[in-house]
């Protein structure tokens, strides 16, 4: 929930370029297909119970204040226990969210527990894979061969939202939570019995320096604010024009789908002097996507603008994360990624109490749609992100080999 199904798929398509096939890869993939197919239909869901935009927004400033909270935990888990660990601890909490979201209207459940649940799972979860992704990509170095199997789970985590929308529009939200809930109970099992080489380390925050690192603190941030916006605002907006769940799932699945191919054809073109290049292009073209949103009323339109949108996302996907991998790769690592999360999660949290605050006096409608106007902030704010000083396993100057002596005294693992 805390990443747009899109961003997800350029993680996984990115990994595909940079690591070899293992099983930590196939589970996490199969996750991303369940939750890609109720992600962006809770807000939806919501909406359709009767809770106003001002509870939806609430929601989310508890889920991030408290991941935000428990990135810490998530740190010294991983330190001592493992990424693969911490993903897997992250999995009941995840199911114990949804299955509450699910009954909701049985039991009741105060908004604040419910997201309590999320944010605890999304710091385990995002901390540990991405330090599972970051250590994975500088060992391995490149990979020339992509396996029919990666694609394959690309494609059925593309098709998973227009699936999770049949699923709501021909059997009821109560179905599509039951199906969930089973398939991530099916997810969870093959991480208790996974087996992970781990050598505890230390984790201290004096080991990393925050002036060094705040344009990066900007740009991810900003990426979390798109992220939010697209997981959020741009769902509620969609169903608002087109009226039904299924031509959501059907939208987001075929701009998937279009990323998929796109994030492909970038990660092939995508190299030391112009990777930057397409973070800045793509961020830039991205924030004026958004613009267009005031004047669509048609789902021809809707269509064609997430279209647009995939396109232009997609340019910049893959090379954004990839430099905010190499970045991780030059300092300590579970430190840089603790604060980076760390600030994501704060970025969401501001964005999410201004557009509260705005329910208090501005209709719905005005409050989605300058959601939707932040959501274009945050993609300019992502073209702040510099470029990595090397990508291994050679620095810009090919010449120079990345050694252990070029890497922080303190990375141990």
């Amino acid at each position: 929930m805390s990443h747009s199904d899109q961003q997800m798929m350029q993680h996984q398509m990115f990994r595909i370029r940079f690591t070899e096939l293992n099983e930590i890869f196939a589970v996490m993939s199969l996750r991303s297909f369940v939750t890609g197919m109720i992600g962006i239909f809770v807000p939806i869901y919501m909406y359709t119970l009767g809770f106003s935009l001002a509870d939806i927004f609430l929601l989310h400033i508890y889920m991030f204040s408290t991941e935000l909270i428990f990135e810490y935990v998530a740190a010294k888990t991983i330190s001592l226990f493992g990424p693969k660990h911490a993903i897997a601890l992250s999995m009941p909490f995840l199911v114990t969210h949804f299955w509450m979201l699910s009954t909701i209207k049985t039991y009741n459940w105060p908004l604040w527990l419910i997201a309590v649940m999320a944010g605890i799972s999304l710091a385990l979860y995002w901390e540990g894979y991405n330090y599972d992704f970051s250590r994975s990509k500088s060992k391995v170095g490149v990979t020339k061969d992509i396996s029919r199997l990666y694609i394959m789970l690309a494609i059925l985590g593309a098709i998973a939202p227009f699936v999770g929308g049949s699923i709501a529009f021909y059997f009821g939200f109560e179905m599509l939570y039951m199906v969930v809930l089973v398939l991530l109970l099916l997810v969870f099992l093959p991480l208790i019995w996974f087996r992970e080489k781990h050598i505890q380390r230390s984790f201290k925050l004096s080991k990393i320096n925050l002036q060094p690192i705040g344009r990066e603190l900007i740009a991810y941030g900003g990426s979390g604010i798109e992220a939010s916006v697209a997981i959020t605002m741009w769902p509620l907006f969609v169903f608002a024009i087109v009226g039904t769940t299924q031509k959501v799932g059907f939208v987001t699945s075929i701009a998937l789908i279009l990323s998929i191919a796109v994030t492909y054809v970038v990660g092939k073109k995508v190299t030391n002097t112009n990777r930057h290049a397409f973070v800045r292009v793509g961020g830039m073209m991205e924030s004026l996507i958004y613009i267009p949103i005031l004047f669509v009323d048609s789902f021809g339109q809707v269509l064609s603008l997430n279209f647009a949108r995939s396109l232009v996302g997609s340019l910049r996907g893959a090379p954004f994360i990839s430099e905010y991998y190499l970045h991780a790769d030059e300092r300590s690592r579970a430190e840089y990624i603790y604060v980076m999360e760390s600030a994501i999660d704060f970025f969401r949290i501001i964005m999410f109490i201004v557009l509260y605050l705005m329910t208090m006096v501005l209709p719905g409608a005005a409050v989605l749609i300058i959601g939707l106007l932040l959501g274009a902030i945050g993609s300019l704010m992502t073209t702040l992100m510099p470029p990595a000083k090397c990508e291994l396993p050679l620095c810009k100057d090919a010449t120079i080999k990345v050694t252990s002596k070029l890497r922080p005294k303190y990375e141990t693992n």
